[in-house]
């Protein structure tokens, strides 16, 4: 970007000769443009401009070197230069003492340049105004017009009261056949002056201290005994003080009324009538329902255990079903559908190599040992092996002792003899690396590669030798500029490398954060493999689209893609995978 995105400020780069000039001209146009002030709309330049005049180009009908500028904001400095406005600008020209809004195409004169009074403005007519008038709407010439403030001050003079002739002691009774309210005289009965005149009491069951109290399944107030209320609170009770109750207490008798009081309430196991009665002697153990299911009683974990049918066969994780078979194994973890079980398996076998000197085995080489500091032991007791070479003598020679100075061979071990038996040493050697459980040479090793740790298989595999990374780190200066632009593109070399899940320990940053969250996709080969997230923080978010390590052989090609649609400001994006070598 060499400018500024609205005005065309020029901005200067690392590389420009002369910065104070492309400076200068920014403070040039930024002095033309805050002040907001042209002189008039012109079609033609004049004759003798003087330094710093602004004029608004007409949108038609130009002349001299205001050809092809329509619409433009025209300034004299060093010659005449033009700024492109943008819709809705707004500046001031001088000549028409007004304002002047640019439409996108030409710059139109505002309807009026001041509003003092409510009635300059154009839909507002006032007339011989008076106190207390208002504006009113007239719909006939859509105005709006001021009116005296009128107010009904009498019933007859409501729009939905309708009165006839009035009389004393009439009321208002709502006609909802006309929606109004009209004047109605109140009728009263003859002769009910009286309860017992009225149609609605029935005086059955009157007496003293009774009160009227109505009766729905009759439609009728009658003559009924008073009931107490009940009291909502305690306070309310006549025998209950609880003006000074506190937190916890509870209501305690005096002999006269109930009140608050703080009991302390002491519980121990000893004062239990079903339980054990006392702790002494019982450290470590459990109180448990007895087996009569009557009282509480201590156990010990054994005892627990001795009274349970708890087995490592009836466990739900463990394999079920032991024969014979499983004599000898141990239990070993394993997972299945995601879930972790115990199974019987054997232990493995220590191999035994033999080994040789020359094509001949060792033991037919060896004319003596030296067993300098070392103690051998066997099932009859210790025997000291003496700290001086020991003299070879013929298998099946007895080299009886102790002290033992002698020694003879057995098969692939050596057999060192005394009155108390023969114990057997083993001799074992390491054999080729292949042959190891936790060594993986299905790839071929190259000349000048190590044995490298792979936490994710828990083996050693051939790799470069060193530190073990494989680091790939990018920077992409400014901005995506195209959908979907190349970002990274990435080649693989010798035997490759892997990238771990969601892309673990992969770093980035911008220059420059997004105005919205934009993700950049990860692919292999033309296929995507997952996704980096840049939020408007500037946080990187790093996701694979499997769970499983992401492997690149020799010759594959690492690439990530912009997004589908570029951000307005995202720009110098800096990403480093973490990988290491495969």
């Amino acid at each position: 970007m060499t400018a500024t995105p609205n005005l065309g400020l020029p901005l200067m780069a690392t590389n420009d000769a002369q910065k104070e000039v492309l400076y200068n001209e920014a403070i040039i146009l930024f002095d033309v443009m805050a002040a907001r002030v042209v002189k008039e709309v012109r079609t033609t330049p004049p004759t003798t401009p003087a330094v710093g005049d602004t004029y608004l180009v007409a949108g038609t009908g130009t002349t001299g070197v205001f050809i092809g500028k329509e619409g433009k904001i025209a300034f004299y400095f060093n010659g005449w230069q033009f700024v492109k406005p943008v819709t809705k600008m707004k500046l001031y020209v001088s000549a028409a003492n007004n304002f002047y809004t640019f439409n996108g195409t030409a710059w139109l004169a505002d309807a009026t340049s001041a509003v003092n009074v409510l009635n300059d403005i154009v839909d507002v007519t006032i007339t011989a105004v008076a106190n207390n008038d208002i504006l009113q709407y007239d719909s006939a010439t859509s105005k709006w017009k001021n009116k005296p403030l009128t107010a009904t001050t009498t019933l007859a003079g409501m729009t939905d009261v309708a009165l006839a002739t009035v009389a004393d002691l009439q009321v208002l009774a709502y006609d909802s056949a006309t929606s109004k309210w009209k004047n109605r005289t109140l009728v009263i009965p003859s002769n009910t002056d009286r309860l017992q005149d009225l149609t609605d009491v029935t005086m059955a069951g009157v007496a003293n201290n009774k009160i009227l109290a109505w009766d729905t399944a009759t439609s009728k107030a009658k003559w009924v005994s008073p009931v107490a209320p009940v009291p909502s609170t305690l306070a309310a009770l006549t025998d209950v003080v609880v003006g000074a109750a506190q937190p916890n207490d509870a209501l305690v008798y005096n002999g006269a009324v109930w009140g608050p009081s703080h009991l302390t309430y002491n519980y121990t196991f000893a004062n239990m009538t079903d339980g054990p009665g006392s702790m002494a002697g019982h450290a470590g153990e459990f109180m448990v329902v007895d087996v009569t299911e009557s009282f509480m009683t201590w156990k010990t974990v054994g005892q627990l255990l001795a009274g349970s049918d708890l087995k490592l066969q009836n466990l739900a994780d463990v394999d079920q079903g032991l024969v014979d078979t499983n004599i000898g194994q141990v239990p070993q973890v394993y997972k299945q559908s995601g879930v972790y079980k115990f199974k019987y398996v054997s232990l493995p076998t220590v191999p035994s190599y033999p080994v040789k000197k020359d094509g001949v085995n060792v033991t037919a080489a060896m004319t003596s040992l030296n067993f300098t500091g070392m103690n051998v032991t066997n099932a009859t007791g210790a025997v000291t092996i003496s700290p001086i070479p020991l003299v070879w003598q013929a298998d099946g020679i007895d080299v009886s002792g102790p002290p033992v100075t002698k020694v003879n061979f057995s098969g692939t071990g050596v057999g060192v003899t005394d009155v108390g038996g023969t114990l057997q040493v083993a001799i074992a050697a390491a054999g080729a690396l292949s042959d190891m459980s936790d060594v993986d040479l299905t790839m071929s090793p190259s000349t000048g590669q190590a044995l490298v740790y792979d936490a994710s298989a828990h083996k050693w595999k051939p790799g470069s030798a060193g530190a073990g990374k494989y680091d790939i780190g990018i920077f992409f200066p400014g901005q995506q500029v195209v959908n979907n632009q190349t970002i990274l593109r990435y080649v693989a070399s010798r035997n490759g490398f892997k990238l771990s899940d969601d892309f673990a320990n992969s770093k980035g940053s911008v220059g420059v954060n997004p105005t919205a969250t934009t993700v950049l996709t990860v692919k292999r080969n033309g296929t995507a493999i997952g996704t980096i997230s840049i939020s408007t923080a500037g946080v990187f978010t790093f996701l694979t689209s499997g769970t499983s390590t992401e492997n690149f052989d020799g010759g594959d090609v690492l690439e990530v893609i912009g997004a589908a649609t570029p951000n307005a400001t995202l720009a110098d994006i800096s990403i480093t995978f973490a990988g290491v070598p495969n």
